[in-house]
């Protein structure tokens, strides 16, 4: 989370020099600590050098339930980079669609997963026009959803056609 203390524990964990045991114990989520402290750790963790240990957190993150991390991905000092981890490692509806209406989360994760996005967490990228306008990327990856209805397709020809994207000046 962006706008709290961090834990020391973590601290010591992101420095290094923490003991593979303890480490190992990290990923597994078999420390004592609160949620959002854990879930920052694992997405640390898992650029650890040992392979092992990166793979034990992705796999604890993965195998959160939704309960528990639903209530983070909505924060509104959401850790930019578990945001963006959660969009790219998880596939329940209700994280992502969290993760797509947290102000947060960056224009440029949102664009790497926009292609496979079902239909309706389409839409909510569809109907976000500043987040396409501030990033075209965005517009051209969702414009590539197969899901899309031809609706939301109309829409983002409209948009472009309005904000003159992609557009050759006269």
């Amino acid at each position: 989370m962006a706008n709290r203390e961090s834990n020391p524990l973590v601290d010591q964990i992101r420095r290094g020099g923490v003991p593979l045991e303890v480490r190992m114990m990290a990923a597994e989520g078999a420390l004592p600590l609160k949620v959002e402290d854990l879930v920052d750790l694992l997405e640390v963790m898992r650029r650890d050098p040992l392979k092992e240990v990166a793979t034990l957190a992705a796999q604890t993150f993965r195998g959160m339930s939704v309960e528990t991390l639903l209530p983070l991905m909505k924060a509104r000092d959401a850790s930019v980079a578990v945001l963006a981890w959660t969009l790219e490692a998880h596939s329940e509806s209700k994280l992502l669609e969290a993760c797509l209406q947290n102000a947060a989360t960056p224009d440029e994760a949102i664009a790497q997963q926009a292609s496979r996005l079902t239909e309706a967490l389409a839409e909510l990228v569809v109907i976000n026009q500043t987040r396409l306008l501030r990033h075209p990327p965005l517009l051209e990856r969702i414009e590539a959803n197969p899901s899309l209805s031809r609706d939301q397709r109309r829409r983002l020809a409209e948009m472009r056609e309005t904000f003159s994207i992609g557009v050759a000046p006269e």
